[in-house]
């Protein structure tokens, strides 16, 4: 649990991922003397005692308060991701929604940084592209993972490249194989690129803080026994209740219960040596194919009329599963049959 380790008694979260941020706030309150929150509604503390947050300005991006709020705070968890109702929005709006969050992150390190903060851990959860606005822009390649992602944000500040949105399959994790390793290619790639956003958050947080006061992490898909949103296993078993049909891809997901995960952030902000890169942070053994993720969730709904349906003109190469190896992992980490059990005595199911 998060309050095994010496995370700071005052902490920040940057919660507009509704579900990590507000997991985050109800894991974290009453644990600390105070907890500043932002998120779209502005900024709040809940001081210990305190059942909920109450709020100090209504401008989630008020610079003053930011920074009284960052100063008091040993602590900054950026839990900034993709938009709500992700599906439902155009590749616009998505892609104005997304560059408006990897903006935040900027802001955000770079007012945490002013503020003094000993520890500011960023989730890549961000799906975005760059197009350039000329064919004759180069790019120089550079040995380091954060180099090229930086340019490209100057490169966004200077109206040399725009935000564009792409869906594709996976992040690319060390060992995938799905995409090239070469952040170059994934440039050019028409799958590009889930990746290039986790690198261009990154990137942003790299830019303003030293690597002794940061941590990067590349998460897993989080499922909760509680969570009800529209990520893949509550999905999939609200389909399967109503007897809807589920169309899924001939692709795999790396997953990660939400009490392995706190537990492993515990031990990210805590320790005491700065990380080379970032971290990946899932379960060994919990890459998961999707349609044997959709019958192993049926089969908790034997009168369900739903059909799995597969989409085969989505798929990736065949992958070794063992390749897919995290940074980080507790040794008791939790199964996906057994995690899939706790979300359905959750629900009401079997």
């Amino acid at each position: 649990m998060l309050n095994n380790y010496s995370i700071g008694h005052h902490i920040f979260i940057a919660g507009f991922s509704g579900f990590l941020g507000g997991a985050l706030q109800a894991s974290l309150a009453g644990k600390t003397d105070k907890l500043y929150l932002q998120n779209r509604g502005g900024i709040f503390i809940q001081e210990k005692g305190e059942k909920k947050p109450r709020q100090i300005s209504r401008n989630p991006y008020d610079k003053k308060s930011l920074q009284t709020a960052l100063a008091d705070s040993r602590t900054c968890l950026n839990a900034v991701g993709s938009p709500s109702g992700y599906g439902e929005l155009s590749p616009e709006a998505v892609a104005m929604s997304l560059a408006g969050n990897l903006l935040h992150t900027d802001q955000l390190a770079q007012t945490a940084a002013e503020a003094g903060v000993q520890m500011f851990v960023s989730f890549s959860s961000m799906a975005v592209y760059y197009q350039f606005l000329s064919p004759q822009v180069k790019l120089a390649n550079e040995d380091s993972p954060l180099e090229l992602p930086t340019q490209l944000l100057e490169m966004a500040e200077a109206g040399i490249a725009r935000f564009r949105i792409h869906q594709t399959s996976e992040a690319l994790v060390r060992g995938n194989g799905v995409f090239p390793q070469s952040l170059l290619e994934n440039i050019k790639s028409t799958r590009l690129a889930y990746s290039l956003g986790k690198y261009l958050a990154e990137a942003s947080v790299a830019k303003w803080l030293p690597p002794q006061n940061r941590r990067l992490l590349r998460v897993a898909n989080l499922y909760n026994a509680g969570d009800n949103g529209p990520r893949i296993i509550p999905s999939f078993i609200r389909k399967f209740a109503a007897g809807q049909d589920v169309v899924v891809h001939l692709l795999s997901r790396n997953f990660i219960y939400w009490a392995d995960f706190e537990y492993l952030l515990g031990r990210v902000i805590s320790r005491n040596e700065a990380p080379v890169g970032p971290i990946n942070i899932f379960a060994p053994g919990c890459t998961v194919p999707l349609p044997d993720l959709a019958r192993e969730i049926s089969s908790n709904f034997p009168g369900s009329l739903s059909r799995v349906i597969l989409n085969e003109n989505i798929s990736e190469p065949e992958i070794d599963f063992a390749s897919r190896y995290p940074d980080l992992y507790t040794a008791n980490f939790t199964s996906i049959a057994e995690g899939l059990k706790n979300v359905m005595a959750a629900q009401g199911g079997e």
